[in-house]
């Protein structure tokens, strides 16, 4: 299975990285690592490693790095790495579009969230909208993305609209919220395995699987 494959290439990249020395911003160890263009993301499904591209790295002003690295550690305490993971795998075992629309709409909304808190954090959506800008502008020339990058900081067709979404915040006007995705997604998985018969224990066993697999 590619997604198998994937996996456990992103767990040989991600003891490759924990090798590397590590900078503390905000009580998160971050790593220095080429990221294939990613800018910066969150690898690991157990306990999630924050790298940031040394190229998106230099382009950061002090206060950028941190709100990049507020953002990330936010991707980390959701386990959004892990949830990703399991929707991705129902996707491949269950090949309905509309779940596949579902996962789309669910890392949107995980963007949107870890963009508002790093915000609330720093206490600067403005400093957070820039530094999305800044790793976008380093990403290009950029080749061969990491296997299973979980989910880069920047990049991606709501680039624009989260950058509006934390201008908006900055000015006090008022954006229509990001729906929660959580009783969407559960609803789109059991019914996508009711209507093709997937065993649920199955389903649990392999994800399983997986997770233990990749540590």
């Amino acid at each position: 299975m590619v997604l198998a494959h994937s996996v456990l290439r992103a767990a040989r990249w991600r003891r490759a990285v924990l090798r590397l020395p590590a900078q503390v911003i905000r009580g998160c160890q971050v790593r220095l690592s080429p990221c294939g263009g990613l800018g910066a993301v969150t690898v690991g499904l157990l306990r999630p490693v924050i790298v940031v591209d040394p190229r998106a790295w230099e382009a950061l002003e002090p206060a950028e790095r941190e709100a990049v690295v507020l953002h990330e550690a936010a991707h980390a305490r959701r386990r959004d790495g892990s949830v990703l993971f399991i929707l991705r795998l129902w996707s491949a075992l269950v090949p309905v579009p509309s779940l596949r629309r579902t996962v789309d709409a669910w890392r949107e909304a995980a963007e949107h969230a870890c963009d508002r808190a790093a915000a609330a954090t720093l206490g600067s959506p403005c400093t957070v909208a820039a530094a999305l800008v800044a790793v976008e502008g380093s990403r290009h020339g950029c080749r061969g993305a990491p296997p299973l990058a979980v989910l880069p900081v920047a990049g991606g067709a709501g680039l624009e609209d989260r950058v509006q979404s934390l201008l908006a915040v900055e000015h006090g006007t008022t954006r229509a919220a990001v729906p929660a995705l959580a009783p969407v997604v559960a609803v789109a998985l059991a019914a996508a395995a009711i209507a093709l018969t997937v065993p649920t224990h199955h389903l649990v066993e392999t994800t399983l699987g997986f997770l233990l697999s990749s540590h």
